[in-house]
């Protein structure tokens, strides 16, 4: 591109903040300073996309044909921008016919070994999982397990891909394998288990010089103490001990996990899933200790700081 470097950098701005109109007026006004100019092929297909972006698709296959002339291995990123470009489109008209024409440039690019990579997969994964919602029956069976393949080739690739893990659930949900979903869930990749191992008690130690008195048993050889399911009181707290830390971990997991899907859907502008998701991530008065009614203000009925005691220590930090 040469000196044309810096205009195509900023038609990548502009398409990537979605001003596509923008876009074509910057364009026009390029073409108006040197009506005889031939402008290179990448601005070519930049001009195309935003077409595609407004929704003028006869005039974006008029303007990329110079491209098809090009080599398809030395130009695939180009290529790739279309595919994406109709695929936003067809998820913004919900138009079948654009997202299968994304499909097959996706799949086209599979043959080009650079792009032959998990955002490519990841992006056919995406094309399956839309037909999917647009279809009944054997169909949408068909087009779900083709959505599954593809994401999950995705996480193999790339443990713990967010975006792959996310719909991996929703895909699992949806085909009733709930072994798989909780599967997925536990596999967390890309963070350390928090899992531990318990280990045995350790036997209590007897003091020197005193013998341990036996303990009398009943008829049965039991001790007289034990309980009816012979658990003694310190096996019995040891196991309540393990049951709450395997209870906290497993609160620590679902919230962590709630967190990531949250955050997914905050990226993906879909606010009102991710409020549904957050609300459970919300603190409320009663997880707050009470210690703080003593420094943050006054305390309701019960030593529970108020409201508005806390909106202004809040307020106040």
């Amino acid at each position: 591109l040469g000196e044309m470097d810096p205009i195509n950098m900023l038609f990548e701005c502009l398409i990537v903040q979605k001003e596509f109109e923008s876009g074509l007026k910057r364009m026009a006004d390029l073409e108006a300073c040197n009506p005889t100019m031939v402008l290179p092929v990448d601005i070519v297909v930049k001009k195309g996309v935003c077409h595609i972006g407004c929704n003028r698709f006869d005039e974006a296959e008029a303007e990329i044909q110079p491209l098809y002339s090009e080599s398809f291995e030395n130009t695939a990123d180009l290529h790739f921008d279309i595919a994406e470009a109709y695929r936003e489109a067809a998820v913004r008209n919900k138009d079948m016919g654009l997202i299968k024409k994304a499909l097959g440039m996706y799949d086209a690019l599979q043959a080009v070994e650079s792009f032959n990579q998990p955002g490519l997969w990841l992006c056919q994964a995406k094309c399956y999982h839309e037909m999917s919602a647009h279809e009944q029956g054997e169909e949408r069976k068909r087009l779900v397990d083709l959505a599954v393949a593809a994401y999950e080739r995705v996480r193999v690739k790339v443990p713990g891909n967010p975006v792959a893990c996310n719909a991996l659930g929703d895909l699992y949900l949806e085909k009733g394998e709930r072994g798989m979903q909780i599967e997925l869930r536990l596999a967390d990749a890309g963070k350390k288990r928090r899992e531990k191992s318990f280990k045995d008690p350790k036997p209590k130690k007897q003091k020197d010089g005193k013998e341990k008195v036996p303990k009398e048993k009943d008829a049965e050889g039991k001790p007289k103490k034990a309980k009816e399911a012979g658990e003694g009181s310190r096996e019995r707290k040891e196991r309540l001990k393990r049951e709450a830390q395997q209870r906290r971990e497993a609160a620590i997991r679902a919230y962590s996990i709630l967190h990531e899907r949250a955050k997914l859907k905050y990226e993906m502008s879909e606010y009102a899933d991710f409020l549904a998701l957050s609300k459970p991530l919300m603190p409320c008065p009663d997880t707050v200790p009470k210690r703080r009614a003593k420094t943050r203000g006054a305390t309701e009925e019960g030593g529970r700081p108020n409201q508005q005691s806390l909106l202004t220590g809040v307020a106040g930090g």
